[in-house]
């Protein structure tokens, strides 16, 4: 994964930075292994990716970095995939209503 930390060291500690460290949110690693298993890439993969499948993986990883994503719903795509947790997501949030 050293090719992994070369393409978020800019881009994900600079937004780390910005948020500060009060922030019980994921982080650089959890965001990307997030992001690889959302688009259903194995980590091994990911040095090898075609161009618009990383930059699909890179906004995503930015954005779990960036945007409020719940520790738990990045916990349930890594362990479970994205498709068992977009139905618990979608429950969740109807529940709430």
């Amino acid at each position: 994964m050293n090719g992994v930390w070369r393409k978020l060291a800019t881009s994900g500690l600079v937004a780390l930075a910005a948020l500060g460290c009060a922030r019980k949110a994921p982080g650089p690693e959890a965001c990307l292994r997030f992001a690889l298993a959302w688009e259903r890439i194995a980590v091994s993969d990911y040095d090898s990716l075609p161009p618009e499948l990383d930059a699909r993986v890179q906004t995503l990883t930015m954005r779990c970095l960036t945007q409020p994503f719940e520790a738990a719903l990045v916990r349930c795509v890594i362990e479970r995939g994205p498709r068992a947790c977009r139905a618990e997501v979608l429950a969740a949030t109807l529940e709430q209503r």
